[in-house]
């Protein structure tokens, strides 16, 4: 990641699907980019060569050690969102099946 990336916390992660496996993005926005999520999106996601991109205001904390909570990161499967074509489209991995819709 360069400074001049609009992110500044991120986690990569792996969804496997009935139809493939799936690398995602977890991040957590600069307040600045926080208005313009499909740029971020776009961005992050072409840059570094991500299926989609979950946008969150902050990683949860794990009870145990206080850090950022990688097993809920990776059990988390909903709510991510992708740009194809020029359309924000949202994007589950959940029950090992990938749903697609438009925004």
């Amino acid at each position: 990641m360069e400074a001049n990336d609009p992110i500044i916390e991120w986690e990569i992660t792996a969804h496997e699907t009935d139809t493939g496996t799936f690398i995602v993005g977890q991040v957590v926005p600069k307040e600045e980019y926080k208005a313009d999520q499909e740029k971020i999106i776009s961005n992050i996601c072409s840059k570094f060569g991500l299926d989609s991109i979950k946008v969150y205001d902050r990683f949860e904390s794990s009870e145990v050690t206080g850090k950022r909570d990688y097993q809920r990161l990776k059990q988390d499967k909903d709510g991510y969102l992708r740009v194809s074509e020029g359309h924000l489209q949202s994007v589950s991995y959940a029950n090992h099946h990938r749903t697609v819709k438009v925004v």
